[in-house]
C-alpha cells in the first residue's frame, strides 16, 4: 500500500478522502494548503499527492509548479480534485500543469479508488513539462470569467432559496405555504412556468391548484386531464421526479401557451405519504432541464411537502382546539348546571334531614312517655293479679288460677318489654364518650357473669380480642347481647359451645361471636335487627326482640356495621366492626 497525501482546505473533504483511501489500506497524510503540503511532501515522500484546484495561499497549480522544481520529487503523480461544475477547466489545467488524472467532487469511492490505481500504476512515467505563467495567466481569465457567469447564475438562486427558505420557516397556513412556493420553485429551478397541485389519499379532486408564470385565462383552461395525465400519476406513485426532453402529446395544454419542449415534474411528499406534484414548463435558459435541476426541484418538492404535512397538522389540531374549548365550554356550561342543581339537592337533603331529625325525636319522645306511662298501669295489673293469687287463690278455680298466672305472666314479659323499649330510645340520645376498650378483658368479664347467672354448660373459645376505641359502657351492652344470645340459643346442643374472635381489615376491626345452636333461615337474618322482630316463638326461647336492635343502633354510632348470618340447625355467627380511629359520633 502506498502513501498518499490529500491536499484540501475543506477539512470535510479531507476526512471522506482520508476514509476511502484507509479502507483501501493507504497511509494517507493531510495538508489544508500548497504551502504546507510542500513541507510534507519534503518529510514524507509520498507515492501520491491529490490536491484542489482552488485554495487559499497557494492554489494546486502553483503547488504542481514549485513541486516539480525539484529533481527529487518532480517525478511524485498528482491527481486535481475540484468540483464537477468546473470540469472542462480542470481538465485544460490539468494538462498545463502536466497533470494526467482529476477527481470530481462530489465522488463516489469506486471513482476514487479507479483514479488512485491508475495514477499510482504511472509513478516510473515523467509527467509533462509545466505551462508557462503566460499560459496559465491566460487560462486563470478565461476560468474567472466563467466562475463569473456561473455566480451571476448561481447567486440569484441562492437568494431565492433563503427567501424560501425564511417563509417555509414561518408559514403554518397550507394555502399561503403552497401558493409562495409554487412561484419560488420557478424562480429556484428556472422555468418559465410551475403548477403544483395537491390531493389526499380518498380525495375525488384536487385539493389545491396553484401556479406561476400561467395567465390566470390559460390557468382555467387546463383541463381535469392534465391534473390526472400519465406523467403525474407515475410520479406521485413512484414518489421519484421525472425528466422529459419534449413533452408527450397525450399531455393536454391550452393552447395559448405556444411551443414549450421540456418538462420536470417532482413528487410533493413526506416520509409517509405523497401528496401531489411540481411540474416546471421550459427552462429559462432555452436548455432542456438538466440533472441538477432535477436534484433541486427534488429536494424543494420534498422540503415543502413535509412542511406541508406539519402544517396540515397544526391546522388540523388548531381546529380540533377550537372544537375542543366549545366543548369545554358546553361542559363547563353544563358542570355549572350539575353543581347548581347539587347545591340546591343539597340544601333539599338538608332540610329533609332536619324534617327526619325533628320527626324521629318526636318518635322517639313519645315512645319514651308511652312506654313510661304504661309502667304503672303495667305494675297495677301484675301486682292486683298476683295479690288475688295470694289470697283468693284457694277459693279460685283450677281455670280461674291459670287465667291469673297468665296475666302476671304476661304483665311481667310486657314490662320487660316497656324497660327495653326505653333502653332502646335512651341510646339514641345518650352522648358517646371514647377512650380506648381492652375488648379481651370485657368479653370475658361478661362471660363469667353469664355463666354465674344462667349456670350454663356452655364452653367459650376465646381468642386474642383487639382494642378498639369505645364508649365502655354501650359497647359492653352489645357483647351483652350477643354473648347472650349465643348462650340462650345453643343451650340446646349436646355441647354448647359459643366462638369469639377478631381481625383488622383496612381501618376497621371486625368482631364475630358463633355458636352452634338452633340457628335461623338466612333470608330472615334482616329482620333480627328490627324492634320487637323475633324469629323464634316465646315458648322456645324466651326474649323481647329489642336486644339486637340495640346492638345495631349503638354499632351504627360508633360508625360501624352489624350482620348476621346463620342456617337453621347449624348455629349463628353474628359480625360486628368498629373503625379504628373516631372522629365525630355518629347520631
Amino acid at each position: 500500500m502506498a502513501v498518499v497525501l490529500v491536499v484540501d482546505d475543506d477539512r470535510s473533504a479531507r476526512e471522506l478522502m482520508k476514509t476511502v483511501l484507509g479502507y483501501a489500506g493507504h497511509q494517507v497524510h493531510e495538508a489544508h494548503d500548497g504551502a504546507e503540503a510542500l513541507l510534507l511532501v519534503h518529510q514524507s515522500m509520498p507515492a501520491l499527492v491529490i490536491v484542489d484546484l482552488l485554495m487559499p495561499k497557494m492554489d494546486g497549480m502553483e503547488f504542481v509548479r514549485r513541486l516539480r522544481r525539484h529533481s527529487a520529487t518532480a517525478a511524485i503523480p498528482v491527481v486535481f480534485y475540484t468540483a464537477s461544475y468546473l470540469e472542462s477547466q480542470a481538465q485544460h489545467l490539468a494538462r498545463l500543469c502536466g497533470v494526467t488524472h482529476f477527481i470530481s467532487k462530489p465522488a463516489e469511492p469506486e471513482q476514487i479508488f479507479s483514479v488512485v490505481n491508475a495514477a499510482l500504476g504511472e509513478r516510473d512515467v515523467l509527467p509533462q513539462r509545466p505551462a508557462s505563467s503566460a499560459d496559465q495567466q491566460d487560462y486563470l481569465a478565461g476560468l474567472t470569467a466563467a466562475l463569473s457567469r456561473k455566480a451571476a447564475h448561481v447567486i440569484p438562486r441562492l437568494e431565492a432559496l433563503i427567501a424560501l427558505g425564511l417563509r417555509l420557516a414561518s408559514e403554518k397556513d397550507p394555502h399561503r405555504l403552497l401558493l409562495g412556493f409554487c412561484e419560488a420553485a420557478r424562480k429556484i429551478v428556472g422555468a418559465k412556468i410551475s403548477i403544483v397541485a395537491i390531493r389526499h389519499d380518498g380525495d375525488s379532486t384536487q385539493r389545491f391548484t396553484f401556479t406561476s408564470g400561467l395567465a390566470p385565462t390559460l390557468e382555467q383552461q387546463l383541463s381535469p386531464g392534465f391534473w390526472d395525465s400519465e406523467v403525474h400519476r407515475q410520479v406521485r406513485a413512484s414518489r421519484q421526479p421525472r425528466r422529459l426532453d419534449s413533452l408527450p402529446p397525450e399531455l393536454p395544454l391550452p393552447a395559448g401557451l405556444g411551443p414549450l419542449h421540456c418538462l420536470l415534474c417532482a413528487p410533493i411528499l413526506s416520509p409517509q405519504r405523497a401528496y401531489g406534484w411540481l411540474t416546471l414548463l421550459e427552462s429559462t435558459n432555452h436548455v432542456a432541464f438538466d440533472a441538477e435541476d432535477e436534484v433541486l426541484a427534488h429536494i424543494l418538492a420534498a422540503q415543502v411537502g413535509r412542511i406541508y404535512e406539519n402544517g396540515s397538522l397544526y391546522a388540523e389540531i388548531k381546529r380540533y382546539a377550537e372544537r375542543l374549548e366549545v366543548e369545554v365550554a358546553q361542559r363547563k356550561q353544563s358542570q355549572d348546571e350539575i353543581e347548581r342543581l347539587n347545591r340546591d339537592l343539597e340544601c333539599r337533603i338538608q332540610q329533609r334531614t332536619a324534617e327526619l331529625v325533628d320527626l324521629n325525636k318526636e318518635l322517639e319522645a313519645f315512645g319514651y312517655t308511652v312506654s313510661h306511662e304504661l309502667r304503672a298501669p303495667l305494675r297495677a295489673v301484675v301486682g292486683y293479679s298476683t295479690m288475688a293469687l295470694n289470697s283468693e287463690g284457694e277459693r279460685l278455680s283450677d281455670e280461674s288460677r291459670r287465667c291469673l298466672k297468665s296475666v302476671v305472666e304476661s304483665g311481667l314479659r310486657m314490662n320487660r318489654m316497656v324497660d327495653d323499649l326505653l333502653q332502646f330510645s335512651r341510646k339514641g340520645r345518650q352522648a358517646l364518650h371514647i377512650v380506648e376498650v381492652d375488648m379481651h378483658s370485657l368479653v370475658r368479664e361478661i362471660w363469667d357473669e353469664l355463666i354465674h347467672e344462667t349456670n350454663a354448660a356452655t364452653r367459650l373459645e376465646l381468642a386474642r380480642i383487639d382494642r378498639a376505641p369505645a364508649d365502655r359502657a354501650m359497647i359492653r351492652e352489645v357483647w351483652m347481647n350477643l354473648l347472650s344470645n349465643a348462650v340462650k340459643y345453643s343451650r340446646n346442643a349436646a355441647q354448647p359451645q359459643v366462638a369469639v374472635s377478631s381481625e383488622a381489615i383496612g381501618g376497621m376491626t371486625r368482631y364475630c361471636v358463633s355458636d352452634n345452636g338452633a340457628g335461623f333461615s338466612a333470608e330472615h337474618a334482616s329482620r333480627l335487627f328490627r324492634v320487637f322482630e323475633r324469629l323464634h316463638t316465646h315458648s322456645e326461647f324466651e326474649g323481647t326482640g329489642v336486644g339486637l336492635a340495640i346492638v345495631e343502633r349503638i354499632v351504627g354510632r360508633h360508625g360501624g356495621r352489624v350482620w348476621a348470618e346463620s342456617q337453621p340447625g347449624q348455629g349463628a355467627r353474628f359480625t360486628f366492626t368498629l373503625p379504628h380511629r373516631q372522629s365525630e359520633p355518629c347520631s
